[in-house]
């Protein structure tokens, strides 16, 4: 037997062992990509972040308002993102608490002094924990930045509760002028009467918005 026969010889003997022996050796039609660690935990907080914000918008709808204010709080601990922060104040004030991050919403007015709907809420919230300067010094920044009505009107708020009728009175009326809106009068009118005991003013303010913008059943009545 010449060398190249022996050659041919083993090779066959090789092939025959191989195809014989039982294993199949096939490709996978997807190779499977392992994520690192990493990036899974920060997948699973993407979807536990997804399934707060449905179960807090949800609660909110449904007007569990604390409830939902504590799943805003959460989300905002889990990513420290300010719309969250804001979602929390926002139910808390809806639910008549007081936020859990209080504090954090100070700081971010700090930053953001153009959100006005962050002061308008801290502002309320000095109210109901009876904080009157902090409450006083809120509105008047309130009314320094923004021209609107409502801002004036909620900064009489601590004048009235501090008992300082007449400062509340000339805020109230600012926000009148802005907006002629009959129930600011109203409140004008209450004040003068039964706290400053100015009759003859409050009887003049009625009569010139019936002459101004006509005497509604609200109006007429006062009269």
């Amino acid at each position: 037997m010449n060398n190249n026969t022996i050659v041919f010889f083993s090779l066959f003997v090789l092939f025959y062992l191989i195809g014989c022996s039982g294993t199949h050796y096939t490709v996978p039609k997807e190779s499977k990509v392992l994520l690192p660690v990493e990036k899974k935990q920060k997948l699973r907080l993407v979807e536990d972040e997804d399934q707060l914000i449905i179960k807090a918008i949800f609660l909110e709808e449904q007007g569990a308002l604390k409830a939902s204010s504590e799943l805003f709080a959460s989300l905002y601990e889990k990513t420290a993102k300010s719309e969250y922060l804001l979602k929390e104040a926002s139910t808390a004030h809806q639910a008549s608490i007081v936020p859990k991050h209080l504090s954090e919403l100070e700081a971010y007015s700090l930053k953001n002094p153009k959100n006005f709907q962050a002061q308008r809420l801290l502002l309320s919230f000095y109210l109901k924990e009876k904080a009157l300067n902090k409450a006083k010094k809120m509105g008047n920044k309130l009314i320094e930045n923004s021209n609107q009505a409502v801002d004036f009107e909620l900064a009489a708020n601590p004048y009235i509760f501090a008992g300082d009728y007449q400062k509340s009175v000339n805020y109230l009326e600012e926000a009148y002028r802005k907006t002629l809106n009959e129930d600011i009068l109203l409140k004008i009118i209450t004040i003068k009467i039964n706290y400053l005991n100015d009759v003859a003013s409050a009887i003049n303010d009625l009569e010139r918005h019936k002459t101004e913008q006509g005497c509604s059943e609200k109006i007429c009545l006062q009269l």
